[in-house]
């Protein structure tokens, strides 16, 4: 049996335009552009164009609001990097490896600033991102703020990390013999004495003594080579720097009052750039352990570098062992330094000035020195003239061949700037002494006395 059916009637015009309408005030602005299409009718081609005008300026919003967002959002992550950067600021490779993280994060975010700024980017990147509300953007740019501030604060790590391991720190010095560089030039240490093989002074005014150390305490001395840097106009006061002495972990700055006779100090004059300078630096340091012992670091520290570089020091040289350089005068005279010959004395309990071993022109060579004394009566002056001579003569013993002349005594008030009294003794008279054949009363009666 076949049942029969009515054929289903088209929906009226009147039907159409109601169910567009539908779509148009539930913002289905494609569904409604569909199905006016459909319609072959005028009110349709007008209603057609009305729902396109409505699409874009719904677009426009979106673009607008798009734009905005990302706006903000290339803002903040610039901000972030400059705060980053200027955290950062001059580093080596590590921290410019941290740099270029960022650099290359904020080129990607711009890059996508640059796509979403047209038309078809823009309606793409809504599509893809799905953004219904100000709420949810407010949401992604807190999500990005929390990834940059992630960011951030992983190359601070990395940062602290380098700086606890950088060649300079203190659990790395530079090795001993490199350059030490810095912004306005090179440093390098030449020497390191300890003990000092000098006699340091301490100028007061326009008088200068000498300064022994303190009971308990020794001189080092560190000889700088300084080369101000090639590009500088000019470097007023070499090394441009800082210069401390550590020592058992303790920092020690040089004295700038304390000078040596012999030892040009560094930062007596100003340099053009490229020019060099030497000169000492003397540190007064507990006198603890053998010297040489102690892990010794010269700090060098500047505006720019105030937690300072580190540099290790070169094996220490015992001063009063240093086979000291001949000096020569105008006149033809040589002379040079003989700290084993001050060291001897020191042992006997005298504080002696330099001890030179001079050579006048054709002449044989003899020991000459200072005793730093205070205004003395004239019998106080012989006395004191009579045990150090002959303790003098006691040491002169071990350098007899290269001082067959003898001795010269001097006592010297330094503070008044006035000779006290000063004798000479005889080689011949030095070896009859030590030899035996002269008793200490007899080998003194035949001193010279030079003057008073």
């Amino acid at each position: 049996m076949r049942r029969s059916s009515s054929p289903i009637s088209a929906p009226s015009l009147r039907d159409q335009f109601a169910v567009v309408r539908k779509l148009i005030d539930e913002r289905h602005y494609d569904e409604a552009l569909a199905l006016l299409r459909t319609i072959d009718h005028p009110r349709a081609r007008a209603w057609e164009k009305q729902v396109r005008q409505r699409h874009l300026r719904r677009d426009r919003a979106v673009l607008l609001l798009l734009q905005i967002a990302v706006g903000v959002l290339l803002v903040l992550v610039v901000v972030l990097s400059a705060l980053l950067l200027a955290q950062i600021g001059q580093v080596d490779s590590q921290r410019q490896a941290a740099v270029n993280a960022i650099s290359t994060w904020i080129v990607g975010q711009t890059a996508v600033a640059g796509y979403a700024a047209t038309e078809s980017g823009a309606r793409l990147t809504l599509e893809a991102a799905r953004l219904p509300n100000p709420a949810d953007i407010a949401a992604m740019l807190e999500a990005w703020g929390a990834t940059a501030t992630a960011v951030v604060q992983a190359a601070q790590r990395t940062l602290q990390a380098e700086e606890a391991a950088r060649l300079g720190g203190i659990d790395r010095p530079i090795p001993a013999g490199s350059r030490i560089e810095y912004e306005m030039g090179f440093l390098r240490v030449l020497t390191y004495e300890n003990p000092a093989s000098f006699v340091l002074y301490r100028t007061t005014g326009l008088s200068a003594a000498p300064a022994p150390p303190p009971a308990g305490w020794r001189y080092v001395g560190v000889e700088l080579e300084f080369t101000c840097r090639p590009t500088a106009e000019r470097c007023a006061a070499p090394p441009e720097a800082e210069i401390a002495f550590s020592i058992w972990g303790d920092l020690v700055s040089s004295d700038a009052s304390l000078a040596a006779r012999d030892a040009p100090r560094l930062s007596e004059e100003a340099l053009r750039g490229g020019g060099v300078a030497r000169g000492w630096r003397f540190f007064l340091v507990p006198d603890v352990g053998t010297p040489g012992d102690d892990r010794a670091l010269l700090r060098i520290s500047t505006a720019q570098l105030p937690d300072g570089i580190f540099a290790a020091l070169p094996p220490a040289v015992d001063g009063y062992a240093v086979e000291t350089p001949w000096m020569t005068e105008p006149d033809g005279t040589r002379q040079r330094r003989l700290p084993l010959f001050r060291r001897a004395l020191e042992r006997q309990g005298f504080q002696i000035d330099e001890a030179y071993l001079r050579q006048p022109p054709r002449q044989v060579a003899s020991i000459v020195f200072a005793v730093p004394v205070e205004a003395l009566s004239a019998a106080d002056a012989q006395e004191l003239t009579r045990e150090v001579g002959l303790a003098a003569a006691s040491a002169w013993g071990t350098f007899r061949e290269s001082a067959p002349g003898g001795l010269a005594v001097r006592l010297y008030n330094y503070a008044a700037g006035l000779a006290v009294g000063a004798v000479g003794i005889a080689g011949s008279d030095l070896l009859a002494y030590l030899n035996g054949a002269l008793s200490a009363d007899g080998f003194v009666e035949r001193w010279v006395i030079i003057d008073r």
